[in-house]
């Protein structure tokens, strides 16, 4: 079976259908829902609190980088951020290698998802998958911290 080769106007058109996916994927994006009231400022609170425990102590005696993550990925979340996986990394406040560990352990267990970026191939993008969200939301909603 032999295929003709495309046209400028089959090609043109094709174009415009994929840009508009596009669009509608980057639109699907930003339609994450806003965090429960509290729960967000709640969650920034915990993790500067954890900033400056290590600023003190140093980030070698207390560990606990999957939480940083979540607790990153969740601020950014209610920021209506993306977060590429090199800034998940940083959010865990560890070395590189050990926040990509983490990374994959959050993931296999399904408390996030990770994909490519539309707007940049070359990168990933990381977000809490909705259990991930169920299991942070519900666990802010019970904490004691910033309660007064």
């Amino acid at each position: 079976m032999r295929h003709e080769p495309a046209t400028r106007e089959e090609l043109g058109c094709a174009i415009r259908e994929i840009e508009a996916l596009l669009e509608r994927l980057r639109a699907k994006e930003a339609q994450q829902p806003a965090p429960a009231p509290g729960l967000l400022e709640r969650a920034e609170l915990m993790y500067q609190e954890r900033r400056s425990r290590d600023r003190l102590f140093g980030t070698d005696l207390f560990g606990e980088a999957a939480w940083d993550m979540l607790l990153d990925l969740y601020i950014h979340r209610g920021r209506g951020a993306l977060v590429p996986v090199s800034s998940a990394c940083i959010g865990a406040a560890v070395p590189p290698s050990t926040a990509l560990r983490c990374l994959g352990k959050l993931e296999s267990r399904g408390l996030v998802v990770r994909r490519a970026d539309v707007d940049d191939r070359r990168r990933s993008l990381v977000t809490l998958s909705d259990k991930g969200l169920r299991l942070i939301e519900l666990y802010l909603a019970s904490s004691w911290v910033g309660l007064g």
